[in-house]
């Protein structure tokens, strides 16, 4: 049994305590263990000093990291209450090493995990794994960055900052309360380093003053070290960057080109549609229907031979066209 029970405080990052005994939901994939601290260990939560005469307990639910199978893990404690002869003999609880200094019903080794996870996936998701809250997780996740970021200090160091980009991600939407009311869509701005695949800084918005708060994380001469600046074609970036990164030349992601050039394509197609539809050419109505736009996005070697095909017919049609592409503004 002791065996055991050691074996579960390792792997739960748990010390100080003793499991009185536990129960478990095989369905539900949840472990509940009782346990209570050790007398010898017990120690003021205020001055960290032993606490004297021991003499009752308040209990506490605390939230573990997972365990082998089961997914969702709960620590009853019994937690220790006592004198305290450096607070004036004041009755202090015993200080639980384990659980989180700021999220106080939840281990380290679960906001630990929670953290991880959210380096790799959304708070949405990792709430769904670990069965917690989304807004806990995305608690957890500022409160980490906020610990991570005093020892990012990015005009302190040494960086490549030859290639850098900007762009803006969805942050949230906030939805009226009435069906007349607009929907607010919110955005945060992010400052990359590409060269070391890092965001530097992120601010909310997507103004020009979003991204000039981002590149004050970074000093005047770093600035003058950036060569390629990546940016869709949001025109307040373009000025932002033009006017505090003079060495940079400004590069339009291939995204936004990308997209550029098939809206034009577009464009021309819909006229020569209507052009096929006025002169019912039944032919050339099926090949520049407006599900055939996507050829023009595929890979070509996924497209089919019969849209290969259509795909030369289309771009003959779409070049060949009575409305040059070099009049029409990408």
């Amino acid at each position: 049994m002791e065996l055991h029970d050691d074996l579960i405080l390792k792997s739960l990052g748990l010390q100080g305590i003793k499991i009185e005994y536990w129960a478990t939901c095989d369905e539900e994939l949840k472990l509940v263990l009782y346990a209570r601290q050790n007398r010898n260990e017990a120690v003021c939560n205020v001055c960290a000093n032993s606490i004297t005469h021991v003499h009752e307990w308040k209990l506490r639910k605390i939230r573990a990291a997972p365990l082998g199978a089961y997914e969702e893990v709960w620590i009853y404690l019994k937690q220790l209450r006592g004198n305290c002869h450096i607070c004036g003999d004041r009755v202090r609880s015993s200080k639980v090493a384990f659980t989180h200094p700021h999220f106080k019903n939840m281990t380290y080794s679960l906001c630990e995990k929670a953290g991880r996870l959210m380096e790799e996936l959304t708070c949405e998701a990792s709430a769904r794994i670990l069965r917690l809250k989304s807004k806990t997780m995305w608690d957890i996740d500022q409160y980490r960055m906020k610990q991570m970021k005093k020892h990012l200090n990015y005009a302190e160091r040494d960086l490549d900052l030859e290639s850098m980009s900007a762009d803006e991600v969805h942050y949230r939407t906030i939805f009226g309360k009435k069906s007349s009311d607009k929907n607010k869509v919110q955005f945060v701005t992010n400052l990359v380093c590409t060269n070391i695949s890092k965001v530097l800084s992120n601010a909310m918005g997507r103004k020009g003053s979003s991204l000039l708060n981002c590149l004050k994380v970074l000093r005047p001469e770093q600035l003058l070290k950036i060569k390629y600046f990546a940016l869709d074609m949001h025109d307040a970036f373009i000025k932002v960057v033009e006017h505090a990164c003079k060495n940079a030349k400004i590069c339009i992601d291939r995204f936004h080109l990308a997209q550029g050039v098939n809206d034009v394509f577009d464009e021309v197609r819909k006229i020569e549609f209507k052009l096929a539809k006025d002169n019912e050419d039944k032919f050339l109505m099926e090949v520049l229907a407006p599900h055939r736009k996507y050829i023009l996005v595929e890979r070509e070697k996924n497209l089919s031979k019969k849209d290969y095909t259509k795909l030369e017919r289309l771009l003959d049609i779409l070049l060949g066209a009575r409305y040059s592409l070099h009049s029409l503004s990408v």
